[in-house]
């Protein structure tokens, strides 16, 4: 009589992923200055699932992965971002495009045009849109939205990275259910990547042009009512859009630390704004900012030192042997 022995093998487990987001937060790092910097931002409705190379979707509007690449090697940089529709603003047969920009002087909030194309034409209104020649077709299209409305985009962009999924997902998930109750006008998108997923979750806020990162539940109610000082948020603040990375945002994060949630309302024109090489050290700068008021005639100026401070290390990406980054650290004072 023969036995029959068997044998029996422990499961592999996958390989712990170390998420990013998690990393950076833990390393204390600042993220303002790490906001992506453009003065015209176009967000385009493109239909879910998203690949790591957006625009090789079949989703995409025909032509307009050509027509991007034809701008970036005329060495036009405009923000191309997707967004996803959504059943309560989204129309059958028709691509929904908020164009953004704002103007180099004095720096506000940015002009939000809107509009709703046959999706066939998606490709053609954009051209229009970045090419300036609007024709007669274009206003045809275009949506009249209350300006006191203010849209939050949040990078759910997964095949990204991960952390944009795990914690950019919930994040719009449960801003998103906030809509209806919220007592000032407020939209909120799932978006795809704008950078800076090591401060998952992640959003823009327009037409303010504000990023945000390391956004917890929260914080989110406070971020739509401002009815918390800044200061108790300057943590979650990455930069304005509207100017240069680095040390030209950090500097702007202090005055409006300094000055509050009016900071949002004032014109704003600036001496010199350093512009940051991406993989530069960090470096000494002194920033003045103007402001005024366009109703009230408020004014002033307000000068910051912006000084080096070293790096701090995060990760850049998730994973299971995730590579580091040293990010650049800045200080302030206030002359």
């Amino acid at each position: 009589m023969s036995t029959i022995t068997s044998e029996t093998s422990t499961p592999k487990r996958a390989p712990a992923i170390t998420f990013c987001s998690d990393f950076t937060e833990a390393s204390g790092a600042d993220p303002a200055g790490t906001a992506w910097a453009n003065r015209h931002y176009i967000m385009t409705e493109i239909p879910l699932p998203w690949p790591y190379s957006l625009f090789t979707s079949k989703r995409v509007p025909p032509g307009l992965k050509d027509y991007l690449e034809s701008l970036y090697e005329r060495d036009i940089w405009i923000a191309s971002v997707a967004i996803a529709p959504d059943e309560a603003w989204s129309v059958p047969g028709m691509t929904r495009i908020i164009d953004l920009k704002v103007e180099e002087s004095p720096l506000t909030r940015y002009q939000r045009n809107e509009y709703l194309v046959p999706t066939e034409q998606t490709t053609d209104a954009i051209r229009a849109l970045v090419e300036g020649d609007t024709g007669d077709v274009l206003p045809a299209w275009r949506q009249d939205i209350d300006p006191a409305t203010r849209d939050f985009f949040i990078c759910t962009h997964g095949s990204i990275d991960a952390c944009c999924a795990t914690y950019g997902y919930p994040t719009y998930k449960l801003l998103r259910s906030m809509v209806e109750k919220s007592p000032v006008p407020i939209r909120v998108w799932r978006c795809s990547h704008f950078g800076g997923h090591a401060w998952a979750s992640t959003m823009l806020e327009m037409p303010d042009g504000r990023y945000w990162g390391q956004v917890k539940p929260q914080d989110l109610a406070p971020l739509v009512l401002r009815n918390r000082p800044f200061a108790e948020l300057r943590s979650k603040y990455r930069g304005w859009a509207a100017i240069p990375a680095g040390e030209s945002q950090f500097a702007e994060a202090t005055a409006l630390e300094h000055l509050g949630w009016d900071w949002l309302d004032y014109e704003i024109t600036a001496d010199h704004l350093p512009e940051r090489i991406y993989g530069d050290p960090p470096h000494d700068a002194t920033v003045t900012f103007h402001y005024r008021h366009p109703q009230t005639g408020d004014a002033g100026d307000i000068t910051i030192d912006v000084i080096a401070n070293g790096y701090t290390t995060i990760m850049q990406t998730s994973g299971t042997d995730p590579e580091t980054y040293e990010q650049p650290q800045w200080r302030a004072a206030i002359r």
